[in-house]
């Protein structure tokens, strides 16, 4: 189901991605029947419930399960960020980065909000923008190199403990594994542009869109929203 965002993110396109997690398991679909989807959650990854061994390939199409990731196409590398942690604390905020001020081709992202330095420490789920299941940008996970953090939760105050690393985060399962101890949890506001003159523009997490409605509306998470929908389907016209 990657090729599809792969095919369109080549041609061109412009792509918003507002949520979190959105990418995370291998999933297979049946042609005949287009309706019906398959998961098998194999060997790795945050869940509610695993399969043994010798049931991780898909019936409909006989490709390993589990995570992108452990296929070799973690979503950083299409979308410039990748599922790292979750929690049913409070949410978080984020905190604009100097980066993303200092470039004038960003600009765009910020009208309306110039003197704004904090983003989305209001929302409709879990009090905040970035909460329940997050994203951050990585480049050794395949985050584009040209990709620029606009917004990190870390630079307003980050997640409290209530929220914990995914397991295929870490490789010793004992230390620095929460909200406060852990450079690892964290939602990132990532924009990138393609090599076929597209971009990508991602939030990090799945209560982003909690926040939209926030005040009628009259918020920075929907002006940010705005700004970059109507650049990116101005650049496609």
């Amino acid at each position: 189901m990657l090729d599809a965002y792969a095919a369109f993110l080549a041609s061109g396109g412009h792509f918003m991605y507002l949520g979190g997690n959105g990418y995370y398991w291998v999933t297979s679909h049946d042609p005949g029947r287009p309706h019906r989807i398959e998961v098998r959650r194999a060997e790795a990854g945050c869940r509610t419930f695993g399969l043994p061994p010798g049931n991780w390939h898909h019936s409909l199409s006989g490709e390993l399960g589990g995570l992108w990731r452990s296929r070799g196409r973690p979503p950083n590398k299409l979308f410039g960020v990748g599922s790292c942690a979750m929690g049913v604390g409070k949410g978080a905020g984020y905190g604009i980065t100097d980066e993303a001020r200092s470039k004038k081709h960003l600009s765009f992202i910020f009208r309306g909000i110039e003197s704004d330095t904090t983003i989305g420490d209001f929302g409709l789920v879990q009090g905040a923008a970035s909460g329940d299941e997050i994203d951050r940008m990585d480049y050794g996970l395949g985050t584009p190199k040209n990709a620029v953090m606009i917004a990190t939760t870390k630079l307003a105050g980050g997640h409290s403990d209530e929220y914990m690393l995914f397991n295929e985060e870490t490789l010793y399962p004992m230390v620095n594994l929460h909200g406060t101890t852990s450079d690892k949890i964290r939602s990132d506001v990532v924009y990138f542009e393609t090599p076929s003159k597209g971009a990508v523009f991602s939030v990090g997490s799945i209560n982003w869109v909690g926040a939209l409605a926030w005040k009628a509306f009259d918020n920075n998470i929907a002006r940010i929203s705005s700004n970059v929908l109507h650049e990116f389907v101005r650049r496609s016209k």
